[in-house]
């Protein structure tokens, strides 16, 4: 009895040692997610810069939502050429387009949710790092999240945070040579339903492949 007694105490105390993320940055984060799903819409303009010291790009990514629905605009300069890609849902369907890169392809599919975007936000970050330290600077809330719980995570990430509305601002991810940050350029509440809808005539000459 003794000895369960003292295994149970060591599990206890194992648990408590990994929940460092505080309940405030908890709030903070949640509210920021909150936010960024607006049940109203929302429409993202974002640089992301991704890569290494010496070799990375830089894409400008439209993002908007509203519910299940989303549409993604990404534009990206390689050796002088501009390749752009869009990936939609509505709801029923999700579209997948790729210009620039030879021949334009569409990649169409009936689907019951959305698949999850290469850059999205993540808004679960608080469950992914053992370790959460929160500073306020020039009305911003800096969080830097350290110690992942899944070692393929990423070693460091950044959140940042407008104070006053809990606007997302920028996310940047580090793990050794390798980086990302993502910063919001402007932010717009309010999407028109229409936005979302798939017209398969706005891609002359694409390869179609349904699925």
């Amino acid at each position: 009895m003794k000895r369960l007694f003292f295994l149970l105490l060591i599990m206890l105390l194992g648990i408590g040692a990994q929940a460092q993320v505080s309940q405030e940055v908890r709030q903070i984060v949640e509210k920021c997610g909150a936010r960024m799903n607006s049940p109203q819409g929302v429409e993202m303009d974002m640089k992301v810069k991704a890569g290494m010291k010496l070799m990375s790009m830089t894409m400008r990514m439209k993002l908007r939502t509203k519910g299940e629905k989303s549409l993604m605009n990404v534009s990206t300069k390689l050796l002088g050429r501009e390749v752009k890609s869009e990936k939609g849902y509505d709801g029923v369907q999700e579209w997948k387009y790729k210009s620039g890169t030879g021949s334009d392809t569409l990649f169409v599919s009936k689907q019951a949710a959305k698949s999850k975007n290469d850059y999205e936000i993540d808004f679960d970050v608080c469950d992914e790092y053992r370790k959460a330290a929160l500073k306020e600077k020039d009305g911003l809330y800096v969080i830097t999240f350290s110690e992942p719980v899944d070692k393929d995570a990423p070693k460091r990430t950044v959140m940042t945070i407008r104070k006053d509305n809990h606007d997302f601002v920028e996310m940047q991810a580090k793990d050794g040579p390798i980086s990302m940050r993502m910063t919001a350029t402007k932010i717009k509440y309010g999407v028109s339903d229409a936005v979302f809808k798939f017209d398969p005539q706005k891609y002359p000459g694409a390869i179609v492949v349904r699925k």
